[in-house]
């Protein structure tokens, strides 16, 4: 069976049909800048919050900040005459760094009653020998209360912010069983000159 000729196929006519023609690419336009505000306006706001700031920071400093709460017991405050102050036996000026923890109680096998005690240098000096008068007492007692315990511990001198445990041997009413556990007790001390 003869093959009858079909279209003619030229290379030219396939050829068209895949080209694209070619097309400029699309005009793109930047958008015109934002008008924002100028220059001069955001230095003087900047400068205004920075002086107005400072202002409330030293209104505050100065004390004007303070809540009618803070202001009634700023009024309350008082200075302590020297008489008042060595009733409150913090007259050595060593004594506002020194704090006193870790109070233990233990019976001795000869019966005596031993405490020791953690003293703390909270300041960053060192501590010469020291020699404190201590009043161990219930955290439960009343102000006129007598000292469950009294006595005076050596402090040897203390680098700054040095704990040095110390010991010592005290007479009491008590037994050592018969005393409030370490959380229940609290020590004043003077510091002796």
């Amino acid at each position: 069976m003869p093959v009858s000729p079909g279209p003619a196929f030229t290379p030219a006519a396939a050829a068209g049909s895949w080209e694209t023609t070619p097309t400029s690419p699309p005009a793109y336009t930047l958008p015109p800048p934002s008008q924002g505000l100028p220059a001069w306006l955001v230095t003087a706001l900047v400068a205004l919050v920075l002086i107005g700031g400072g202002a409330l920071g030293l209104y505050v400093y100065k004390g004007g900040g303070l809540s009618a709460s803070n202001r009634g017991a700023e009024e309350n405050t008082k200075l302590l005459s020297p008489e008042e102050a060595a009733k409150s036996g913090r007259t050595n000026p060593y004594a506002k760094y020194i704090e006193i923890t870790g109070i233990r109680i233990l019976e001795t096998p000869k019966k005596q009653l031993e405490v020791r005690l953690a003293v703390v240098n909270h300041s960053l000096a060192q501590l010469p020998d020291l020699t404190l008068n201590v009043r161990l007492r219930s955290t439960k007692a009343s102000p006129g209360e007598a000292p469950i315990a009294a006595f005076n511990v050596k402090v040897p001198s203390m680098a700054p912010l040095e704990t040095r445990d110390v010991k010592t041997i005290t007479t009491t009413r008590y037994r050592a069983y018969e005393l409030p556990d370490w959380q229940f007790l609290t020590a004043d001390f003077n510091v002796e000159k």
